[in-house]
């Protein structure tokens, strides 16, 4: 997505994660690429599936 500068994601092992498993974190070039983000069509695809 335009925009993303970073994307990693790791096993949730905090006790507490209040049932999460995974943990991603997001770096954005500027709060522009932030907002866009959020009702990208490919982030809903992925919103939806989770």
């Amino acid at each position: 997505m335009p925009g993303i500068v970073d994307l990693q994601q790791g096993i949730n092992f905090s006790e507490r994660s209040k049932g999460y498993e995974v943990g991603p974190t997001v770096q954005f070039e500027d709060w522009e690429a932030l907002a866009n983000y959020g009702p990208h069509p490919r982030h809903q695809e992925i919103v939806s599936y989770l």
